[in-house]
């Protein structure tokens, strides 16, 4: 019978290995597209095209989308992306189209009536 001594040195040996494993592997990363880089606040104004005190008034009035990890502000490439996306006004002349479309509609209506 083997030593129970021994059975358990090498088995907090290999366990040690596995985590050393684990610790130098990158971290992965659920739902992540390639945009998904991890910003901090300059860069994030630099993309967004903002000056960096913008960007705290911003997060302050929760208006931009960020994460905080203690006291740093992280902001995500793809949210950031998907906010200045939502934020789009539409043009002239897609608002006179809208309003072409919602002209015509409203005159079938009346006169159907």
């Amino acid at each position: 019978m083997e030593n129970p001594f021994v059975t358990i040195q090498n088995d907090l040996t290999t366990i040690k290995s596995l985590l050393l494993d684990i610790q130098n592997q990158k971290p992965l990363s659920l739902n992540k597209t390639p945009d998904d880089h991890i910003l901090n606040v300059n860069e994030a104004g630099q993309f967004v095209g903002l000056k960096t005190p913008t960007v705290y008034s911003l997060v302050s009035q929760r208006k931009i989308p960020f994460s905080k990890n203690g006291k740093k502000l992280m902001f995500l490439k793809s949210e950031l992306l998907q906010w200045v996306k939502d934020g789009r006004r539409a043009t002239t002349v897609e608002l006179d189209l809208i309003a072409s479309r919602y002209i015509k509609s409203k005159s079938k209506t009346n006169q159907v009536a």
